[in-house]
């Protein structure tokens, strides 16, 4: 799979060197831009411990501590429009792609790969919108719920 760079606004290009990018990013069935005509952009994945604290009148502090909550990942992304001859198109295919791989479709999690770290995802949610229509580029934003590691 190539890195996707953009050389100008409504074009890119794709470097299929994997060494060119310091971090990679695996997505279950995602292909990247040869297969969606779209590039994944922003990866921001959140976590925090499931705990409580308790004051008493005699100035303790008990802290109780029930592991971790499950936790957010949010993914977001250019769509382009597909090459000319193509039927394929950053809008439909990335919309598929939700419409496929949606916890309401499969009620599976879908394995995540950042770097070194696996971990599974349930996809909850997206977002999808036309950013810039004079370049033919829209945005979208994928929701997930990753589960504690």
């Amino acid at each position: 799979m190539g890195n996707i760079f953009s050389v100008r606004p409504g074009v890119a290009i794709s470097l299929k060197n994997l060494d060119a990018v310091p971090i990679t990013f695996g997505l279950l069935n995602w292909g990247g831009y040869p297969i969606r005509r779209s590039v994944i952009q922003t990866i921001q994945v959140s976590s925090q411990g499931n705990f409580q604290f308790l004051s008493t009148l005699r100035n303790y502090i008990y802290v109780y501590v029930f592991g971790e909550k499950p936790g957010n990942m949010v993914l977001t992304g250019t769509m382009f429009r597909g090459d000319c001859g193509l039927l394929v198109d950053g809008w439909s295919t990335t919309m598929n792609y939700y419409a496929n791989q949606a916890i309401s479709t499969t009620g599976s999690p879908v394995p995540v790969q950042i770097g070194a770290s696996g971990f599974y995802a349930f996809l909850t949610g997206a977002n999808f919108k036309i950013l810039r229509p004079e370049f033919n580029i829209g945005q979208f934003v994928f929701s997930f719920t990753t589960l504690p590691q």
